[in-house]
């Protein structure tokens, strides 16, 4: 049992690493980086929150239908989710970034 739950725990940690990565590498402005590491987090057993994040970064190094493809994979699992929504907005061009107050 004891066994069981460290090799969990290693597992959340390196999913964690590997978002921690992508979202870093996708703030430093490298695509290619940060979807080699957020495509991982996508495979290696990640929490519904770490796939959400996931969705979100590589949606934002993305563009046309793979962006949309990455929103509506966030909404369709949670309709509400305000920041996929509003970029979804943006790219449909019902929204303009310089309309948003405070995107967060």
């Amino acid at each position: 049992m004891k066994r069981k739950y460290s090799e969990q725990q290693q597992q959340r940690s390196n999913v964690r690493d590997l978002l921690v990565r992508g979202v870093a590498a996708a703030k430093a402005g490298d695509g290619k980086e940060a979807r080699f590491y957020l495509e991982w987090v996508l495979i290696a057993g990640a929490s519904e929150e770490q796939l959400m994040e996931a969705w979100l970064w590589l949606a934002a190094v993305s563009e046309g239908a793979e962006k949309r493809r990455y929103l509506e994979e966030i909404l369709s699992r949670r309709p509400a989710h305000a920041r996929a929504r509003r970029q979804l907005a943006i790219l449909d061009g019902r929204l303009q970034e310089d309309e948003i107050v405070d995107p967060d």
